[in-house]
C-alpha cells in the first residue's frame, strides 16, 4: 500500500476517534478529503442496504 493511502486511512481513524463518525465525515468533506471520507464511510457501523 502506498504511503498516501496509508496516511488517508490513518487520518480517517484519527478523525473518527476524536470526533465520531458523523462529524469526522463532515470534516473530511468540508476539507475536500474525499478519499478520507470514503474510508470513514467504509468504517461506519451503520448497516448499508443490500442489493439483490
Amino acid at each position: 500500500m502506498s504511503a498516501i493511502l496509508e496516511h488517508q486511512k490513518d487520518l480517517a481513524h484519527n478523525l473518527i476517534d476524536t470526533l465520531g463518525f458523523v462529524r469526522a465525515l463532515h470534516v473530511a468533506n468540508q476539507y475536500g478529503w474525499y478519499a478520507v471520507a470514503e474510508e470513514i464511510m467504509r468504517l461506519s457501523p451503520q448497516p448499508r442496504p443490500t442489493i439483490h
